[in-house]
């Protein structure tokens, strides 16, 4: 599960306009637009994967016919089809392609006369079944997009053999545009209600320095949001390169770095009402 949502104000900035004649203004009303206070607020999340692509092949082994081996591998495609299905994955998120391959024939040379004589044995096929399979969070959510993967492995692995089903490939983890678009959008909010708590917080500190009650207007809506810094990184990008080329990760330690983490800072500016705290005569 993606982490909770937690407030990061990075650099957060008050700046505010409030005129000081107590003549100009009318108790419990807004005192004209130079009354307003700027405040930039930050949010950060970081987005877990919720898409697998995992690759895995089934390998006859060498059979005299090309029948023999084809049937050998087809008669085991639905076992593994119903091992995917138990794990939620869709029908339509598994692709399966067929490959016949022929072994080369050996040669042997005979030495019983001057000339050498070539001897072929028959040829041998293999046939293979290559599957392409996504695995989708949102069709499981009560079990984690990892442990499904390794799930389906084993079971594969533990039922069929490590010589038959094969994955050589590590599974490779992505985020969907609904996922990245709703990170974007909680962000954003986020980013905004930060910059509104801060601007709490400076009323009432304007407040307890001046003899003016000092509030937000209009319900703390902000009067304009402006984007000043939206980034999307993937965790790996912020780590060095150090590792050598061509290392191999872990399953888990290849989901963790395609972690997003999707930063937004906004600068608020918000409409004050003052009023005075004069007794009157």
């Amino acid at each position: 599960m993606a982490q909770d949502l937690f407030l990061q104000p990075a650099r957060v900035f008050t700046t505010s306009h409030i005129q000081h004649d107590p003549l100009d203004f009318v108790p419990g009303t807004v005192a004209g637009d130079q009354n307003t206070i700027c405040v930039s607020g930050t949010a950060t999340r970081t987005a877990e994967p919720d898409v697998c692509h995992v690759q895995m092949v089934l390998e006859s082994k060498p059979k005299d016919s090309t029948q023999e081996a084809r049937e050998s591998v087809v008669r085991r495609e639905h076992y593994v089809k119903q091992v995917l299905t138990n794990f939620s994955c869709r029908s339509n998120d598994i692709q399966v392609t067929h490959m016949l391959e022929p072994l080369v024939a050996e040669v042997r040379h005979s030495k019983s006369s001057d000339k050498s004589q070539k001897k072929h044995t028959e040829p041998q096929y293999i046939f293979k079944s290559e599957f392409w399979v996504k695995l989708r969070s949102r069709d499981d959510p009560n079990s984690s997009l990892l442990s499904r993967c390794c799930d389906i492995r084993n079971t594969l692995i533990e039922k069929l053999g490590s010589d038959f089903v094969k994955f050589d490939s590590a599974p490779s983890f992505s985020h969907s545009n609904e996922l990245l678009q709703k990170t974007r959008t909680e962000v954003s909010s986020a980013a905004v209600m930060s910059a509104k708590q801060k601007a709490f917080e400076a009323v009432k500190s304007l407040s307890l320095q001046t003899r003016w009650h000092v509030k937000l207007a209009n319900h703390g809506l902000p009067m304009s949001v402006k984007e000043q810094k939206f980034t999307e990184v993937q965790v790996k990008d912020s780590y060095s390169n150090s590792a050598e080329s061509g290392s191999r990760y872990s399953w888990s330690e290849m989901m963790r770095r395609s972690c997003v983490e999707v930063q937004a800072e906004f600068v608020c500016r918000f409409q004050l009402k003052v009023t005075s705290t004069a007794k009157r005569v």
